[in-house]
């Protein structure tokens, strides 16, 4: 094969395919690409018990063989390894595209782009429910502050990379996806996503790829996509800290370490509300006109907007600080209730008589956390940033089914054993509370829903995206560094039987 010649430089293409058992498309496959006239095409046949290799070599292609399966990416990193090319081409061996959609990967990268992906955004602009892979791609972008690539990634074929890429990147991180865009972002790598192919529709359909994970609510191939995810997360946090960069506040700080211990209190009512007005009060009198039928006695008024000149009776007005830290107006009021049951809830919200009672009840009767609805929220397409954040976090609880719902947003019960058992300093980072919560099996409830009268999606505060991924830490730590997710078949051994040969070829 000769040097390509489609943008007329003398640029080497490197075109790698994994292939598994795929006789009848690899040949195929094959010929379109040698249209492109590349430099070299890589074959890493692994696992085939067809004719795969066979048809490969026959066309005169590099092939590289291994008996067994050796797992999702791993051929691709392997591929990698075996490459001269300048630059190189990733397609999987399953599925065909023409020839000339391939070349505008390769010539973003001709022109002194480092990485070229497929341009994903379209999907989530449909007007179904978002899958579990497309949010935690989408969240993992979020945290490398890299919004504008959306849910593009390596997971998704076709993609090109630059030699340079490869060699600040490593070829054996290209077997996890997420660690590889996270290393390309932390070195400053240029990345675009020139064209969009739709490569789902065509996917071949495997029966495996429905059977369940062990002890998890998703498909096998899913699982190990969101178990690379975490994998790039933890790689980004032992990079920059558990924070992933995200600065605090200081004085909350100071205050979640010295707060530290078990908290202990006495409870003199069965139930106490908590208003909250840092979005407004444009419900305030109502909220404690419907709080007085339901005969709460112990009402503790966040005051954000001087509302406390309203002057309520037998309601406890809280002052807020003129710096604001976020959140210690939620720890300061928690730690002031009496009852055993505190209401959060928002100044501005609409709330009725019945679903403050269905919060309450659904508390004391389960003695966990009670959380709005506010999946309803995912019908407004494309799915936003914040929603984008909540589903994440849910997805590595492995509790899809709460979709985007969160101890973020009002209103939420929390009983006060809740509180004894995750520690009151955990409500200064909400979502640490939240994971804390349920990783000890405290019981959590979704009673009904109130609608937000504020958007989900505003501004994404770097307080509240090192908050999440704070959480997200703590997972990690309770599990390991994938969260808990399976790492597939991956042959990582084959990986570093190639890394050992290198080093004593001293390269």
């Amino acid at each position: 094969m000769k040097n390509t010649n489609i943008t007329k430089s003398n640029k080497k293409v490197s075109v790698i395919i994994p292939a598994q058992n795929e006789e009848k498309m690899i040949g195929k496959l094959i010929k379109e690409f040698n249209k492109l006239d590349p430099f070299e095409i890589i074959v890493v046949v692994n696992g085939s018990t067809d004719q795969t290799k066979k048809i490969a070599e026959s066309l005169g292609v590099k092939v590289i063989e291994y008996n067994q399966a050796l797992g999702k990416n791993v051929p691709r990193a392997i591929g990698a390894y075996h490459a001269e090319g300048d630059i190189l081409l990733f397609m999987d061996g399953d599925q065909f595209i023409p020839a000339y959609k391939f070349m505008p990967f390769i010539k973003s990268i001709h022109d002194g782009v480092d990485i070229a992906l497929n341009d994903f955004s379209w999907l989530l602009k449909r007007k179904v429910r978002p899958h579990p892979t497309a949010i935690v791609r989408k969240a993992l972008n979020l945290f490398l502050k890299k919004e504008e690539l959306d849910i593009d990634s390596f997971v998704s074929i076709p993609h090109a990379v630059s030699r340079k890429a490869v060699d600040l990147i490593g070829w054996w991180n290209f077997a996890d996806t997420a660690v590889a865009l996270t290393l390309a972002v932390e070195k400053n790598l240029t990345i675009n996503s020139p064209i969009a192919i739709d490569v789902i529709r065509n996917n071949a359909y495997r029966s495996i790829k429905l059977i369940k994970a062990q002890n998890s609510p998703f498909a096998k191939s899913h699982d190990t996509i969101i178990g690379d995810h975490v994998f790039g997360l933890y790689t980004l946090i032992q990079q920059k800290g558990s924070r992933g960069g995200f600065q605090d506040s200081l004085s909350r700080r100071f205050i979640f370490k010295r707060g530290k211990g078990r908290f202990k209190k006495q409870c003199v009512e069965n139930r106490s509300a908590v208003i909250m007005t840092h979005r407004g009060a444009g419900q305030l009198q109502s909220i404690i006109s419907t709080l007085a039928k339901l005969e709460i006695k112990d009402i503790i008024l966040i005051d954000h907007e001087n509302s406390g000149k309203l002057l309520f009776q037998n309601v406890t007005i809280l002052e807020t600080n003129e710096k604001y830290v976020p959140n210690l107006d939620r720890l300061s009021a928690a730690k002031k209730a009496k009852g055993e049951v505190v209401l959060f809830l928002d100044g501005n919200q609409k709330i009725d008589e019945t679903k403050i009672e269905a919060f309450y009840k659904s508390v004391e009767t389960t003695k966990g956390i009670a959380i709005n609805d506010v999946s309803y929220c995912l019908q407004n397409y494309p799915i936003g940033s914040k929603n984008s954040i909540y589903f994440f976090l849910n997805i590595l609880l492995k509790k899809p089914n709460l979709s985007n719902c969160s101890l973020n947003e009002y209103p939420h019960a929390i009983h006060h054993q809740v509180l004894q058992e995750i520690g009151l300093e955990s409500l200064l980072i909400p979502p640490l509370a939240y994971v804390k919560a349920v990783l000890s099996g405290i019981p959590l409830k979704v009673p009904c829903r109130v609608n937000l009268e504020e958007d989900l999606e505003n501004k994404n505060e770097s307080t509240f995206l090192g908050d999440h991924l704070e959480a997200v830490n703590f997972i990690i730590n309770h599990t390991n560094k994938r969260g808990g997710f399976s790492d597939g078949t991956k042959d990582r051994n084959a990986i570093q039987q190639l890394k050992e040969v290198r080093f004593y070829n001293g390269k």
